[in-house]
């Protein structure tokens, strides 16, 4: 283990995802940090999903679907009555 490692990544884990991607041509190269960092690979069952919500992270993110079909929805949000938590 050392300084990379970082949300249960071990270095050779993190070594072993750097070895078998690359940054994306599209994307910004000041990107390449986030996606060495902290990569997020989710894996979920025909059906499922997340609902509605935004996420809080500022970071640079790729989605892939390798197979069945996905529905986005992207549109703005009304303002919350209350704080965040």
């Amino acid at each position: 283990d050392g300084p990379r490692e970082r949300y249960n990544w071990s270095t050779a884990m993190l070594d072993k995802v750097h070895s078998l991607t690359k940054l994306p041509s599209f994307m910004h190269t000041d990107c390449r940090g986030d996606q060495q960092r902290t990569p997020e690979f989710w894996f979920t069952t025909p059906g499922a999903g997340a609902k509605a919500h935004v996420d809080t992270h500022v970071q640079a993110t790729v989605a892939l679907q390798l197979s069945g079909h996905r529905r986005w929805r992207i549109g703005l949000i009304d303002p919350r009555r209350l704080p965040h938590a």
